[in-house]
């Protein structure tokens, strides 16, 4: 997790925001960040495609983000770890996330305990 903060010409830009009212100014920054989000989401899908071979649609939708609204302005943009149908996304992508070794399907555990597999 990451914190973004404005450091440099705060005072401008809280001096060119001062001819809002309240309420523009909490939905310009909810928009902003939800739209920041969303930007964050894209880029990691790119990441995706670029890191796993030839993923599949369910891979690579596997991020979602929760949106800012005017009275909660933060977001943020996790791996999915629900599923109605299916593995959900932190599950099978646990291993490249924190690194080790995948835990076998239960198609390879039958094979190895047939002998097909060593």
């Amino acid at each position: 997790m990451f914190n973004v903060s404005i450091k440099s010409n705060f005072e401008q830009i809280v001096l060119k925001m001062s001819g809002f009212s309240r309420n523009q100014l909490l939905y310009v920054l909810a928009t902003a960040l939800t739209k920041t989000a969303q930007e964050i989401a894209r880029a990691e899908r790119k990441e995706l495609q670029y890191v796993f071979d030839s993923p599949t649609p369910y891979t690579l939708d596997c991020l979602y983000v929760k949106s800012a609204c005017k009275a909660q302005l933060s977001v943020y943009v996790r791996i999915k770890d629900f599923s109605a149908k299916g593995t959900p996304a932190i599950k099978f992508l646990s291993a490249q996330i924190n690194g080790g070794k995948r835990h076998q399907k239960r198609f390879e555990r039958t094979l190895q305990a047939v002998g097909a597999l060593p």
